[in-house]
């Protein structure tokens, strides 16, 4: 997804440098523009892109940082983005994790370990194969300042992304985040093949759960009814069975435990969360029966089809 907003942004006149530690695929692009196994179908990448392997370079005349790929640990990269950055720069991240203790966000670490404090999440259901494709997308932007807001929809915005602003940052974050936990339940219910009825009611009563820990946590509610939450479970139920889907199919093949993790898409990042959430309610006495049961499935402790009565009774 980086290489293609790199794409875009250029597109619209941008000068973008894009860091990319990784020195065969920097060889392959500036000679070639163009990393077919990353992202196939766009050939050649705009002339506007410069790769380059210093972040010193790129704090250095750059102002709006996107922060869209990382490898894991994500605290050592933005560790090492503490170092060359400052209070000018503007930080707007897509990677929608949490993080211990106390399921913080990516744009709280952005704060606790580099100078800036002027941060941005984007987040949506953006689905790449259709973007390369020519399908335009959308996502929402959350920030509380609006210039943030105003130069990504100016430098990414437009026909084949429409980009709408919200100033909730966390609550655009934790709706991104944990409407993954959901996408894993819609892939058990959709693959128990147990009609639109009890799916429409894993949707409705999921979102009111993941809301309610959202406020908990410092959000709002309207990211989980918009692009962040709503939007990206739409269509994962319609049109997209991801990686957390996947995950949720093999609960309903009574896959459970370690086995579990073990034959579940590497991306399943929803499957993980699962565990870390529910203690954190435990701990702050809050009340998910959704994530209680679903956990309770992972661990080959709940029949999957009863997961269904746990969240009719909502207890």
């Amino acid at each position: 997804m980086g290489l293609f907003l790199a794409h875009l942004a250029a597109s619209k006149g941008s000068r973008v440098l894009h860091y990319l530690p990784e020195e065969e695929h920097r060889h392959q692009l500036r000679k070639t523009r163009s990393l077919p196994s990353v992202l196939p179908g766009l050939d050649p990448l705009h002339p506007q892109i410069r790769w380059i392997d210093d972040l010193e370079e790129m704090a250095a005349e750059v102002r709006l940082v996107l922060l869209v790929g990382a490898p894991d640990p994500i605290e050592n990269t933005i560790d090492r983005l503490g170092d060359v950055l400052d209070g000018s720069h503007l930080v707007l991240h897509a990677l929608h994790r949490l993080y211990p203790p106390g399921l913080q966000t990516t744009s709280r670490l952005v704060r606790q370990r580099t100078c800036c404090l002027q941060i941005g999440a984007l987040a949506g259901s953006l689905r790449l194969e259709e973007m390369i494709g020519g399908s335009p997308a959308a996502a929402m932007v959350g920030s509380a300042f609006p210039h943030l807001i105003e130069l990504a929809v100016k430098l990414l915005g437009g026909p084949q992304l429409c980009l709408l602003g919200h100033p909730d940052l966390l609550g655009v974050e934790y709706a991104a985040t944990l409407v993954e936990i959901l996408e894993v339940a819609m892939g058990l219910v959709g693959s128990l093949e147990l009609g639109t009825a009890i799916r429409a009611m894993f949707v409705v009563r999921g979102l009111a759960e993941l809301s309610r820990l959202g406020r908990f946590l410092g959000g709002t509610t309207e990211p989980f009814e918009g692009l962040p939450g709503l939007a990206r479970l739409l269509v994962t139920v319609h049109h997209y069975q991801g990686p957390n889907y996947l995950a949720g199919s093999l609960l309903a093949g009574n896959v459970t435990g370690p086995t579990l993790f073990e034959e579940a898409p590497p991306e399943a990042r929803g499957l993980a969360l699962i565990g870390p959430v529910r203690r954190f309610a435990e701990q702050n006495d809050l009340s998910l029966p959704l994530v209680t049961g679903l956990d309770e499935v992972c661990q080959g402790h709940l029949a999957p089809h009863d997961l269904v009565e746990v969240v009719i009774r909502g207890s």
